[in-house]
């Protein structure tokens, strides 16, 4: 039996929809798609599904809902977890722009380390940060 890698991308937001549609333009520009994308609008709810749809390409399954609870990061994330099919669940601010093989990077380190107590795997995209200048002198001093 092989096992389910497929993603779902938990997006909280509140009032920011610009925010949102640039994240998930850099989920659609991923060279391995998530297999949904669940928005959790805690705001004017200013995002529909043909919006998303727009960016998003007809392969990932979209939801967009509300906290399921008082409004707030945690609810929403713990909202997204809850409605997510998929075994993989990735959370995301919705200011977050991912770099185009993170999505695929991450499945490789599940597919690298598969056992059943991995739990999961945090991460920092480091093809999108650059040092700053002290960190470099600290990083070749230690």
């Amino acid at each position: 039996m092989t096992a389910d890698y497929s993603i779902a991308i938990v997006i909280p937001t509140r009032d920011r929809p610009e925010n949102v549609r640039e994240s998930l333009q850099a989920l659609a520009d991923q060279t391995s798609l998530p297999a949904e994308v669940i928005i959790v609008d805690d705001g004017t709810r200013s995002l529909n599904r043909a919006t998303v749809r727009e960016i998003l390409p007809e392969s990932v399954a979209v939801q967009i809902t509300e906290s399921m609870g008082e409004p707030g990061t945690s609810t929403a994330r713990n909202t997204g977890a809850k409605v997510a099919s998929s075994p993989i669940v990735l959370f995301l601010d919705d200011d977050v722009r991912l770099s185009n093989s993170y999505a695929e990077r991450l499945l490789e380190m599940y597919r690298k380390h598969d056992c059943p107590e991995l739990a999961g795997i945090g991460g920092f995209d480091d093809e999108l940060w650059v040092p700053s200048r002290m960190e470099r002198l600290f990083n070749s001093i230690f």
